[in-house]
């Protein structure tokens, strides 16, 4: 399977009603969230953390008329900050990874209140690119990565329906989450508030762990003595 050129992602979420499409994306940026806000984004980017924060923040709930405009509000905000000004930039790993996640948050306003198939489908293939390049740089690196050992034995435990990606690690952890999501998104049982639901909430909380995982893995590259390759 080509994650890249994946029709069966973008047929899932053609399927999905404008809520469903919403709640898919919003979770798909939530496995970001962390590299934003725990990595910290560099100061000459002029991005409050706050205002990130309250963005993510705002996104998990239902997509309501009142949530569009609170996120059309933040967004027009983040929109003033230097990063999204005329000046050119060359984003490092890090700082692209941070720039997807920021620009998911700017393509979600535009949606608002009714994300699109397009829109939706674009947020999660997006996420995956980050994980599968996330995969790329470590193996690319000269210096071993500290967990090399355990995430070869989660790949040999794999399923096969993710195993057929033929990912590494983050790529296909992100996979695995994107499923899950996705079931419980189209489960019956999440038709009420889905974020305050039990199931929502722990796909949240699994999505937060993936974006925990990766923050030490940034952090290794924004360190100047890393060798990148």
């Amino acid at each position: 399977m080509d994650w890249e050129q994946d029709a069966s992602r973008t047929e899932r979420i053609a399927a999905l009603d404008a809520r469903q499409r919403f709640l898919t994306a919003a979770l798909a940026l939530r496995r970001l969230r962390a590299a934003v806000l725990d990595v910290g984004l560099p100061a000459d980017w002029g991005v409050p953390a706050e205002l990130v924060g309250g963005l993510f923040a705002t996104l998990a709930a239902e997509p309501t008329q009142e949530l569009a405009e609170a996120v059309h509000g933040q967004v027009a905000e983040l929109l003033e900050t230097p990063v999204f000004g005329p000046f050119e930039m060359e984003p490092e790993f890090v700082e692209q990874v941070q720039l997807e996640a920021l620009s998911g948050l700017v393509m979600m306003d535009e949606g608002l209140p009714e994300l699109d198939v397009e829109q939706a489908d674009y947020i999660v293939y997006r996420v995956r690119a980050m994980a599968d390049y996330t995969d790329g740089m470590i193996s690319d690196s000269l210096r071993m990565d500290p967990d090399e050992e355990p995430h070869q034995r989660y790949l040999d435990r794999l399923g096969a329906e993710v195993r057929a990606y033929g990912l590494g690690y983050f790529g296909s952890r992100n996979l695995e989450r994107e499923f899950a999501c996705h079931a419980a998104i189209v489960d019956p049982g999440s038709a009420g508030s889905f974020f305050t639901s039990a199931v929502g909430r722990e796909q949240a909380r699994l999505c937060d762990e993936f974006g925990a995982e990766l923050v030490p893995v940034l952090r290794r590259f924004r360190s100047t003595d890393f060798p990148l390759s």
